[in-house]
């Protein structure tokens, strides 16, 4: 959409919004009840934000499907590997991990923290 037609939009809106507020509200209620369609739009406004909603949460899902499938085409890590070299990464100047000792972490932190690193090593080795 050009430039130009955004602005014609936006007088049309404008022009419509204006109109619409310079009719008077018994013109516009036509003889409604103001309780009955103040519930009746209510309802309306809750189904559409509802099915918003829905819409926000597939669209997350997807993004998140997205990102796991990602994640599981990474190589499988042989948890021994992946322990030997955090305990040198652990000693290691270049990289400071937090004071815990490699027992106290879970298998999930030690592959978790060991894919960090190899990630690490590759950005330093590009660097040079």
């Amino acid at each position: 959409m050009s430039e130009s037609n955004n602005y014609e939009d936006f007088d049309l809106l404008r022009v419509i919004a204006e109109e619409l507020l310079s009719v008077p509200e018994n013109e516009i209620l036509e003889g409604e009840d103001p309780a009955v369609l103040l519930t009746e739009h209510s309802i309306f406004i809750s189904k559409a934000k509802a099915a918003a909603g829905r819409q926000r949460l597939k669209a997350g899902r997807a993004g998140f499907t997205a990102i796991e499938s990602t994640f599981s085409k990474e190589p499988k890590v042989n948890l021994a590997v992946a322990r030997s070299a955090v305990e040198q990464a652990m000693n290691d100047p270049l990289f400071t991990l937090a004071a815990r000792s490699l027992n106290e972490l879970t298998d999930e932190e030690v592959i978790r923290i060991y894919r960090q690193i190899n990630r690490l090593k590759a950005i330093q080795v590009d660097e040079v």
